[in-house]
């Protein structure tokens, strides 16, 4: 299924274990949708929806605007009480506008577009060898994610709303469910096709969807901290950098020592003959944080704790010297991974993880 998605769209899908506790992210300007397996309601196809939307509008704004605007009308209007009440499950610290919480309800009402049956057909009779695979258990797949979809719009909170209220609301509402997977798709093919004369160079295909889409790159980088610099790390990676702070990996024994020189060469003399693993388990502290890499990944920096370092003596230094393997650095790493078994036709999925 997400195949043919991203057949159609020119996208990649990548699937992991878990995303930054977060049930997927499109990654903006690069054509990659990650998704969680632990996706809210293990509803991998409603989540596919939801990016797939912040993709259109990256790749085709006139369409994602016309589908904006029909969703929220059909919402109850854009100013309504409704609409307004639906706005407010939405962080304002991760989504600083309204846009960008409209954005989000909008992406959120795409729960039918993957999973209504009509469009899955239409999907997998693309792959003939899957099509028959799924045929016998389509149906029997597509109900338990309408009941699925169903229990989470029936969901309240203790004042009444609902914690879904674009589900409560479309659910049952057919011609609306119908008009928004059309647009959906129709929008995801003329943004596959844009893709496809941009990579056979025709650079005029996508003039327009540059200029269009620089106030949502923008949006977007707000939204990951301070922004990004090109595709490499965050900002605020880049000011860590600067102040002499850095990934672990980055701190070679060399590194450690010309750290220490610069705020105490007496003492990093003292540390001369201690190996790589003993500076890094003693003379580094934790500092935090930053988004590196085009995928956004978590990455841990660490900086010359100066305390530790002024407090030195010759006998704490030989100490060091004596150690052969390194300390844990009291964080803890937990390694998640899927073992699949069984067979083709009935694959089973199990979940181990090791601290």
């Amino acid at each position: 299924m997400l195949h043919a998605i991203a057949k159609i769209g020119g996208l990649e899908f990548v699937i992991v274990d878990d995303f930054k506790n977060t049930n997927g992210e499109y990654i903006t300007g690069k054509g990659v949708i990650v998704i969680s397996r632990h996706t809210e309601g293990g509803l991998i196809t409603r989540t596919a929806g939801h990016e797939v939307y912040h993709f259109l509008k990256d790749s085709n704004v006139a369409q994602a605007t016309e589908l904006a605007d029909f969703v929220l009308q059909k919402l109850g209007g854009r100013d309504s009480t409704k609409v307004q009440k639906a706005l407010q499950k939405y962080d304002p610290e991760i989504y600083k506008t309204a846009e960008a919480r409209e954005d989000e309800l909008v992406a959120d009402s795409m729960f039918d577009v993957f999973t209504n049956e009509k469009t899955v057909r239409e999907l997998t009779a693309q792959h003939t060898k899957l099509g028959r695979k799924l045929e016998a258990r389509l149906g029997r797949i597509l109900t338990g994610i309408r009941d699925q979809l169903r229990l989470m719009g029936s969901l309240k909170r203790s004042d009444g709303s609902y914690f879904k209220p674009e589900i409560a609301a479309l659910m049952d509402d057919v011609e609306a469910l119908e008009k928004i997977r059309t647009l959906m798709l129709e929008g995801l093919k003329a943004a596959g096709e844009q893709r496809a004369a941009m990579a056979n160079g025709d650079t005029n295909a996508g003039a327009e969807k540059n200029t269009a889409g620089a106030v949502e790159s923008r949006k977007d980088d707000q939204n990951h901290g301070n922004g990004y610099s090109g595709y490499s790390m965050s900002n605020n990676a880049v000011a860590a950098y600067e102040i002499g702070e850095k990934p672990l990996s980055k701190w070679s024994r060399s590194a450690l020592i010309d750290a220490a020189r610069e705020i105490d060469s007496e003492k990093a003399e003292l540390l001369e003959r201690v190996g790589a693993n003993a500076l890094r388990a003693h003379l580094l502290r934790y500092t935090g944080w930053h988004h590196t890499s085009s995928m956004y990944n978590r990455t841990d920096f660490y900086g010359i704790d100066e305390q530790v370092l002024k407090a030195l003596t010759p006998e704490t230094a030989a100490d060091w010297a004596k150690e052969k393997k390194l300390r844990n650095l009291s964080r803890d790493i937990v390694a998640i991974w899927t073992i699949w078994n069984g067979m083709e036709a009935e694959p089973i999925r199990r979940r181990r993880s090791k601290r």
